[in-house]
């Protein structure tokens, strides 16, 4: 979503994120892709406790500070605020916000039309197309959820189903061959794609 905002004209950067190991790392994470993609942070990283939902000093200091986006790892309902804030000031005609945790715990949803303009990066929409999406749609719908199908409910969904495989190939279900059997590469073709556990890390790979 970084090099997105790059490849359309969002070079000047305000970086605020959660203050907890996720929001530390993603915002020096952040601050590398920055120099990797040529654009410039002209203000941050301000980390924020979990419990902050006052914005009001934030905005003024973005708005001084002449970005044209807010990359934002902010997280969790007292923070969601900040969509609503940076909405009702007007910030939001002159930024764009791009985020990659905007979305996964149902965040628009939460702020509703504030929400409108913020991009996203996740490993899965439900307006997906194909097959394979369809058919796992309406296996969510015919449960009787009726909510948005957000990334971390497929994600649990295709983690299970990687899981069934991998019990599969090791005929146990013992944890160190069922462990083995995923480290070898075992892929699972589901509602967004392929997806493939990386050994070393044991992140799944799309």
């Amino acid at each position: 979503v970084l090099k997105w905002a790059v490849d359309n004209g969002h070079k000047k950067w305000y970086i605020l994120a959660a203050d907890y190991v996720y929001g530390q790392i993603s915002v020096k994470q952040a601050e590398i892709y920055a120099k990797e993609f040529g654009a410039e942070v002209v203000g941050g990283p301000t980390m924020f406790d979990l419990s902050v939902g006052n914005f009001t000093d934030t905005i003024s200091k973005i708005q001084a500070s002449g970005a044209d986006t807010i990359v934002s790892f902010l997280v969790g309902t007292e923070q969601n605020n900040f969509y609503k804030q940076w909405a009702a000031s007007g910030l939001n005609k002159t930024t764009k916000v791009v985020s990659p945790v905007f979305g996964p715990g149902s965040e628009h949803e939460a702020v509703g039309a504030a929400g409108k303009g913020v991009i996203l990066a996740a490993k899965y929409f439900e307006e997906l197309p194909g097959a394979k999406n369809q058919e796992f749609v309406k296996l969510v719908r015919d449960s009787g959820y009726k909510g948005y199908i957000t990334s971390q409910l497929a994600g649990a969904y295709m983690g299970w189903k990687l899981w069934a495989k991998a019990v599969e190939k090791a005929g146990s279900f013992d944890r160190d061959k069922v462990l083995k059997a995923l480290e070898s590469g075992i892929t699972y073709d589901g509602p967004s794609g392929t997806i493939q556990m990386d050994g070393p890390s044991h992140h799944t790979l799309t």
